[in-house]
């Protein structure tokens, strides 16, 4: 768990961009006290997070320099296409601010604060605040998505310090990043974690397919496998919480497995193979004949 949170009342919180992250957060943010400013492109959008995710405690303002010049922190979730020339267009229209207390932040993950250079040009504090979480569509029905969660930051001055102020005030814990291309590392990193995760999900119901005749039941008892795979990752990191045949050597069943698989989920087994056959070497899990024989069957010469 992470900290106790800092609650947010009395700060006005502008948030640009209503889609799945900008509403969750603003559903989140609204629960710790702070008044919430909201603009999208299309202001039915605005409307709807304001009524039916927020209750009516959402404020819709008609374009986003009004919310950044009455808010004390605004949020941009705007998509990373269009954020560069959206936060250009945002400092040709608002008034230079003397206020270095008031900051301005994107959620987007592959993106450093320098994004946002034009407004850091009009005097505002710029940073970053991603989410490192998976946002349901529908924020309406999971509040508390970002309590607890972990968020990527960056930036300078109130930027940052803006960024650490929301974390503490949602109770998360924050990953503060570097410069250079740190941002689109991490970002691939978690989208191959993520995006990854729900590939193979998938990919291993494909494999299972009729050997069931319950598939909410084959569903439910690979779920519960995921979980407790997480569970002894958290516990014992990636070396020592691996399992399964490769972590302990057993060459007859990887070809078993290999002979009964076809198409990508034997390229992804071959793979991920060889990448589980490193941790095993690692932990020392593995004789030196098996884990010749184990690379042998992955394709590889040693």
């Amino acid at each position: 768990m992470g900290p106790e949170a800092e609650r947010l009342l009395g700060t006005r919180i502008a948030i640009l961009g209503c889609g799945s992250v900008g509403s969750a957060l603003a559903l989140d943010l609204v629960a710790q006290g702070a008044s919430v400013l909201l603009w999208s492109r299309t202001p039915e959008r605005a409307r709807q997070t304001a009524e039916h995710v927020l209750g009516g405690l959402g404020t819709v303002v008609d374009e986003p320099e009004e919310a950044l010049a009455a808010a004390d922190a605004t949020l941009m979730a705007i998509a990373d296409p269009a954020l560069a020339s959206f936060a250009g267009e945002v400092a040709l229209r608002v008034e230079p601010t003397s206020d270095s207390a008031r900051a301005v932040l994107h959620t987007n993950g592959s993106l450093g604060p320098e994004i946002l250079a034009p407004l850091a040009a009009k005097g505002f504090g710029t940073g970053k605040l991603h989410p490192l979480v998976a946002v349901a569509s529908d924020p309406a029905r999971s509040p508390g998505t970002f309590v607890d969660a972990w968020f990527a930051t960056a930036g300078e001055g109130s930027g940052v310090e803006w960024a650490t102020r929301i974390v503490r005030g949602l109770a998360g814990r924050e990953l503060r990043l570097g410069s250079g291309d740190a941002s689109l590392r991490l970002h691939a990193a978690a989208s191959l974690l993520s995006g990854g995760v729900v590939a193979l999900f998938d990919l291993a119901m494909e494999v299972l397919g009729d050997a069931t005749r319950d598939t909410d039941a084959a569903r439910a008892a690979l779920l519960f496998l995921l979980h407790s795979t997480a569970r002894n990752v958290e516990w014992h990191g990636a070396r020592d919480g691996l399992t399964g045949p490769i972590s302990r050597g057993a060459c007859n069943l990887v070809r078993a497995h290999l002979e009964t698989l076809e198409g990508e989920a034997l390229e992804a087994y071959l793979l991920l193979g060889r990448r589980m056959l490193a941790l095993a070497r690692a932990r020392g899990s593995v004789t030196d004949s098996s884990a010749v024989e184990l690379a042998r069957l992955f394709g590889d010469e040693d």
